[in-house]
């Protein structure tokens, strides 16, 4: 899952870090492994607010994998009037709710360290039944990305 912000200055910023905000069922239904940067310029690229069964997220369309370009957080350079994603890799634990709302984006500009909160509200719910089974389309790439443990690809 992501949420996109662009950086509406003239000067590049640095990240540093992303961290979700007012989260409610973390560490017992939910846990946070890591987040990613998705720049969203570029044409065709698939990543979009939902779940993904494979790293990075992919789908197949227009005849091919469309595979989203992803880059480590930390020390990424977003230059100004770019749109960037977070991808947000969260495990999910337990059966039960699980929310956040909003992410706290450290950066440098200049030399100076800032942070901004954007909210951004998002949960779920984990049912004690549930067995995850990857979409078609997603399935499709698996041999150019992995399948994520836990999914099915039945």
């Amino acid at each position: 899952m992501l949420a996109a912000v662009t950086n509406t200055s003239d000067e590049p910023v640095s990240l540093i870090e992303v961290t979700l905000v007012g989260t409610i069922g973390f560490d017992d239904v939910a846990t946070l492994v890591g987040i990613d940067v998705a720049p969203r310029e570029q044409g065709g690229q698939p990543a979009y607010l939902g779940d993904f069964a494979v790293d990075p997220p992919a789908a197949e369309g227009k005849g091919q994998c469309l595979i989203q370009e992803t880059h480590d957080l930390e020390g990424y350079v977003v230059e100004p009037g770019e749109r960037v994603a977070f991808v947000i890799h969260l495990r999910l634990n337990a059966p039960g709710a699980y929310h956040f709302r909003g992410e706290r984006i450290v950066y440098r500009q200049n030399g100076v360290r800032f942070h901004q909160t954007v909210p951004f509200e998002l949960g779920g719910t984990v049912d004690e039944m549930a067995r995850p089974e990857a979409e078609t389309d997603q399935l499709a790439c698996v041999g150019q990305v992995r399948l994520l443990p836990g999914w099915s690809s039945s």
